[in-house]
């Protein structure tokens, strides 16, 4: 049976609405088949945030993580996907699953098919979704075999190396994929799972799947699951 680390990142914007899915579609599958333990390191703002990308305006991290989670670790630091590796060293994982907890996950994460092509290639391999790439890869979620997550978890340093050697602004889908080339990572296959955006306000944020090259339900087929 193999150990699977889920490691939750970014911000706990609205739990209280993703906790079902989260349970259903990572936790409660992915548990069936292998031993899992759950780590999490959350950025919590100490004042109200604001967003005017994601019209949130003025609101405030749930603070119900913990409870409903369960992580076996919090800490709470701008740098949380290089934090949640951190808080998994003490033991030995085989995979790690980044993830965040302000997404709604539509589709169950059935990770056997990745595994085999990891243990088929055992070269760093990081596995991002199809879907949303942004001339980079999406970054909201990862799937990763040990040598493939210190590669994934050290973004946080590659920020200067990035701007510097691209000349361009920060971008975090680019940033991903730059930090996998350079850290010789293989990132060529994809999952076929994929997530809604929840932001603060409680809104499912319509997604564009244009690079899925599969049907996906609509927005409001998703919130009628709720």
């Amino acid at each position: 049976m193999s150990r699977v680390a889920i490691c939750f990142f970014g911000m706990n914007r609205c739990l209280s609405l993703t906790y079902r899915a989260i349970v259903e579609n990572i936790y409660r599958t992915i548990a069936e088949r292998h031993s899992v333990s759950v780590f999490g390191a959350l950025m919590v703002p100490s004042s109200a945030f604001t967003n005017p990308r994601s019209k949130e305006l003025a609101f405030t991290v749930e603070d119900n993580f913990e409870a409903i989670l369960q992580p076996k670790n919090i800490a709470r630091e701008l740098f949380s996907v290089k934090r949640s590796f951190m808080l998994t060293e003490d033991e030995d994982f085989d995979y790690y699953l980044y993830v965040r907890p302000d997404l709604y996950y539509c589709t169950p994460f059935i990770l056997d098919r990745y595994i085999a092509l990891m243990e088929a290639d055992p070269r760093p391999r990081v596995i991002t979704p199809q879907w949303q790439k942004w001339s980079g890869l999406n970054d909201r979620i990862a799937f990763c075999n040990r040598a493939g997550a210190l590669v994934f978890s050290k973004r946080f340093d590659a920020l200067w190396a990035y701007v510097q050697e691209t000349g361009e602004e920060l971008h975090a889908e680019k940033l991903l994929l730059h930090t996998l080339i350079k850290g010789g990572a293989m990132f060529d296959a994809h999952l076929t799972e994929f997530a809604l955006r929840v932001r603060a306000n409680g809104m499912f944020k319509p997604e564009e799947y244009s690079e899925c090259g599969s049907y996906l339900p609509t927005l409001e087929q998703w919130r009628n699951r709720l």
